[in-house]
């Protein structure tokens, strides 16, 4: 499934959702200016939302900007500080139980769970569109078992 078609299907549920407006491309490339290197694929999720929780209470991503659904941004230091994550990841957000996710700045710009308690990585989806489409699908597995 491309970014595309996963954000639509996120956007579908967007009343289970914690989401900040759309990024700004001013936004963006103040953000690419400042030294991000953001994977293409990342820059559309940010284009439809700048952070936010997934399926509440769920994944948190992170935007450029502080806000009230999202109080981290991404490469937040405080968590940079806490792990020893490698300098090409980039910190997009967390897991509910704690966790990482990191994208990988360098192809094939994969999508990296980091576990908070090991401080090594746990998973890996090949990019954000997988990893988006799994938190998509555990959540209508979920609604299934208990709705």
């Amino acid at each position: 499934m491309n970014i595309s078609d996963v954000l639509q299907t996120i956007m579908a549920y967007k009343d289970e959702h914690k989401l900040n407006s759309p990024a700004s491309g001013m936004d963006i490339a103040t953000a690419i200016k400042g030294g991000f290197f953001i994977p293409r694929e990342y820059i559309e999720v940010l284009k439809s939302f700048n952070g936010g929780e997934l399926f509440a209470p769920g994944t948190v991503l992170y935007g450029l900007t502080r806000s009230k659904c999202s109080m981290n941004v991404l490469n937040d230091i405080e968590v940079i500080n806490q792990f020893s994550i490698p300098s090409n990841y980039l910190i997009i957000g967390h897991l509910n139980f704690g966790d990482i996710i990191c994208i990988n700045t360098e192809p094939p710009y994969d999508v990296i769970q980091w576990d908070h308690e090991t401080d090594e990585e746990f998973y890996k989806w090949p990019d954000i569109s997988a990893f988006l489409n799994e938190q998509v699908e555990d959540y209508l597995e979920y609604k299934e078992g208990n709705g």
